[in-house]
């Protein structure tokens, strides 16, 4: 019988090599000796639309951390600055970033070995790339597919900008707030890197809207009669922290709890436990048997961003009012007296 060829891996493979290759070449270039920790490389791809950050960040006397933020979104996170343990655990199984630096060949862990040892990659006693991706909802794990691809364009485009910096000192003044900016100009034809003011847009969350065809759904919601015994209610979804967990073995994922409490008692109402991928479903069949057990609520309360994107279109479907707020005390008090994050 002949042996299994895994495609996959194979592409990968191939992929790895030209970040190695990339990672060679940017290391040569000594951005640490002339960049300082503050200094932001946006890379705005032509083919998507999609805000990629870059910072080097100090980690220890020297040694730094070149960390590969995939997203706007991402890169906002990175900006927090949570203030107890709970808010830093849940900072970080929402963050999603590429982190990348030089340690020992003893740190390396067993899927990036394996990866150099196909790729014929030996350091010997010397340092050994360190390369990880987190996502949002994921523990730290090695890039593939997808995501490997993502990392592979992005330091290519990373390495142009870092030479055209160190070919112009001072072309980009990053201590005046401005950042390095690298965008295919359809007027020229081409690359452009070019300075500019270190300016965030407004935060605009991921906004779902429901189709026509979507009327199948919410119209028996629609016709279900107004709650008599429940007017307000909260959603918010939590995290289970698991400590126990291998890194960089596999993808492992932090389960979330989302739940519905009762916006004046607190009283739970519903809570169900799903993938991080499949935030949307649950959350829906979760409003669906909510709406079927009590009725339709007058007003849904939400805290964050992305719940309100989630909710708002579909409430207002079916006749409920969709309010964020800064705070749910409900559903806070419901995670902490259940050990959630």
């Amino acid at each position: 019988m002949g042996k299994t060829i895994d495609f996959q891996q194979q592409k990968d493979l191939r992929v790895w090599r030209t970040v190695m290759e990339e990672l060679r070449v940017i290391q040569n270039l000594e951005p640490w000796t002339f960049l300082g920790p503050e200094d932001t490389f946006l890379y705005l791809p032509k083919a998507e639309n999609r805000w990629i950050f870059f910072r080097w960040v100090p980690a220890a006397p020297n040694e730094v951390v070149l960390t590969v933020y995939p997203s706007l979104p991402a890169y906002r996170k990175s900006l927090e600055t949570p203030q107890t343990y709970r808010e830093s655990t849940r900072n970080f199984i929402e963050s999603s970033y590429f982190e990348i630096y030089q340690t020992k060949a003893e740190d390396i862990p067993a899927a990036l070995r394996a990866v150099y040892r196909e790729l014929g990659v030996d350091h010997g006693d010397g340092l050994w790339p360190f390369v990880t991706y987190k996502r949002w909802g994921y523990d730290e794990a090695l890039p593939q597919g997808r995501h490997l691809l993502l990392l592979e364009n992005a330091l290519g485009n990373l390495f142009m900008q870092l030479r055209a910096v160190e070919a112009k000192p001072g072309s980009v003044d990053f201590t005046k707030g401005e950042m390095c900016v690298r965008f295919y100009s359809p007027d020229q034809g081409m690359w452009v890197n070019a300075a500019m003011p270190y300016n965030l847009p407004p935060k605009d969350p991921p906004f779902l809207q429901l189709n026509q065809d979507s009327t199948h759904v919410t119209q028996p919601l629609l016709d279900l009669p107004r709650s008599q015994t429940l007017e307000q209610v909260d959603f918010d979804f939590g995290w289970l922290d698991d400590s126990d967990r291998k890194k960089m073995e596999e993808p492992r994922y932090f389960p979330m709890i989302t739940v519905f409490t009762d916006h004046k008692t607190g009283n739970p109402l519903l809570t169900y436990r799903c993938h991080p991928d499949e935030l949307i479903e649950c959350a829906f069949h979760q409003w669906e048997a909510l709406i079927q057990q009590h009725g339709r609520p007058e007003t849904l309360y939400v805290a964050r961003d992305e719940t309100f994107g989630l909710f708002n279109d579909f409430a207002q479907h079916i006749g409920v009012t969709c309010r964020q707020v800064e705070h749910l005390p409900t559903t806070e008090e419901y995670f902490r007296r259940h050990g959630l994050v």
